[in-house]
């Protein structure tokens, strides 16, 4: 799934004029190889501890802006569906 978020970011950011010169998979999953297994984002620790989070920034409004570019975004509906069944927003 992570994969899929990051292809829908890129397709995305191709449909804004957006580029990116390198490969966006493959530098998220080095970032992600180089942390510990116990490390958390800010927003999970957010999430968490019920404080507020990025969330709409980073989930929402990118689901918004699929429909407004007309990127399909199944993944990103996916994650922000089960986000607002738990009632993260």
């Amino acid at each position: 799934m992570f994969k899929a978020l990051i292809r829908e970011i890129v397709a995305l950011s191709h449909a804004m004029g957006i580029e990116f010169a390198e490969d966006m998979v493959e530098r998220n999953l080095k970032i992600l190889a180089a942390l510990s297994p116990e490390a958390t984002t800010s927003m999970q620790r957010d999430v968490m501890e019920e404080k507020c989070s990025e969330m709409d920034g980073l989930v929402y409004e990118v689901v918004r802006m699929g429909e407004e570019y007309k990127v399909d975004m199944p993944q990103y509906k996916k994650a922000a569906a089960r986000f607002r069944e738990q009632g993260i927003l």
